[in-house]
């Protein structure tokens, strides 16, 4: 007997129209897959809710978690982690657009847009142009979108952040768009103190001196850097920190210690 994730795989392929596809894996499985029985059982709810609720609803849905998730953590982190909330829905918009649910487009847009108009007004308004997938190839900006990844900057901190959120609440489709379509940088090991802060706390004007982590972080050779950021994001739990890492977390470890 076939696994129930392959019966729900075919399920998801014939609610979402891809006969084909559903046709040629029902050939390729000896049509032996059951969908009636994958959407009763109740084995994987998780996976079952993923599949077979539309994709612009999942998107939707994962969007405003993520989104009132950032702007609720801690100062320290908040600005950085807001960063990826501008391309997360710039991105998701146009997957639903390319979907063909044209009212979850149009119900997303609206529900979100506001969050990003005081800096993106000029994107928004042409974001807001494309309503269906044929527009994209006539809209300059979005060509433009599309054909490169949004470079994001956030501390090193900061994305361990971001994706283990995205672990660990089953944010797949955002995790699939971080994937695909950002690419995060990653200058400092943790965010830089706001100016304000560091001005308060330090005399006569002088800079707020830099933790020993971050000074270790800045040595690390250029290379090495580059292929951090350039890393595409993993779907699995986070690579451990390996050589001159374990030097940076030994020294978060002192100053946790010291704290």
């Amino acid at each position: 007997m076939l696994s129930t994730l392959d019966a729900l795989v075919l399920l998801h392929l014939k609610e979402q129209g891809y006969e084909a596809a559903a046709e040629a894996m029902q050939k390729a499985l000896g049509n032996q897959v059951d969908t009636a029985a994958a959407s009763g059982d109740s084995s994987r709810p998780s996976l079952l809710r993923y599949l077979t609720r539309r994709g612009g609803e999942r998107r939707g849905h994962d969007y405003a978690i993520i989104s009132e998730w950032a702007r609720g953590t801690l100062a320290e982190y908040k600005v950085e982690l807001c960063r990826v909330l501008y391309p997360l829905f710039a991105f998701c918009y146009l997957d639903i657009v390319a979907s063909g649910e044209r009212d979850c487009a149009a119900s997303f847009f609206e529900t979100f847009h506001g969050d990003h108009s005081l800096v993106h007004r000029e994107e928004l308004n042409q974001l807001r142009q494309v309503t269906a997938p044929e527009q994209e190839r006539q809209n300059e900006y979005v060509t433009r979108l599309r054909s490169r990844r949004y470079e994001v900057e956030m501390s090193a901190f900061s994305r361990t952040l971001l994706l283990h959120f995205m672990h660990e609440h089953d944010l797949l489709l955002l995790l699939d768009t971080v994937n695909r379509h950002l690419k995060i940088k990653l200058p400092t090991l943790q965010p830089d103190p706001v100016a304000a802060e560091a001005e308060d706390s330090t005399p006569f004007g002088l800079s707020a001196p830099r933790s020993a982590a971050n000074v270790l972080w800045d040595q690390l050779d250029e290379s090495e850097v580059s292929a951090h950021n350039s890393a595409a994001v993993g779907w699995g739990p986070l690579a451990a920190v390996l050589g001159k890492h374990k030097t940076l977390a030994s020294a978060l470890g002192g100053r946790a210690a010291a704290g």
